[in-house]
């Protein structure tokens, strides 16, 4: 399943493709982080959380227990890495074999407003 969530509140929908790739949409309401091997989630209020599958339909979401604010806890942990060349040069070519592994009719779509910005969050993020 991919990493991928909707704010209620802004309607952004948001795709975390790797492990270091911490994205919130565009209100800051919710946050994922994880890529598709450790699915993080934070939100100020999970009300306004949709899971999302490869399809756009929702997929519901348990919250178990008192949560603290995850959003921002994983803001300033992803704000205080301090990853090496190596690192960075890793979650490249993990990004690399994720659209490898993707199937030839979404290889050959025409990429998104969406795609692009994703691009330029992960060089972003890189630097």
């Amino acid at each position: 399943m991919r990493n991928r969530a909707k704010c209620k509140l802004c309607s952004s929908i948001i795709e975390s493709f790797t492990i270091n790739d911490y994205v919130s949409c565009e209100c800051g309401e919710i946050s994922i982080d994880g890529g598709a091997t450790h699915l993080k989630v934070g939100a100020k209020n999970f009300e306004n959380f949709l899971r999302l599958d490869e399809h756009d339909n929702e997929v519901p979401v348990k919250l178990v227990g008192d949560a603290p604010d995850c959003t921002e806890v994983a803001k300033e942990e992803y704000d205080q890495l301090d990853l090496s060349r190596e690192k960075k040069v890793e979650i490249v070519d993990a990004m690399i074999k994720y659209y490898e592994k993707l199937p030839q009719h979404a290889l050959l779509s025409s990429p998104t407003q969406y795609d692009l910005l994703a691009i330029y969050l992960m060089i972003k993020r890189i630097l």
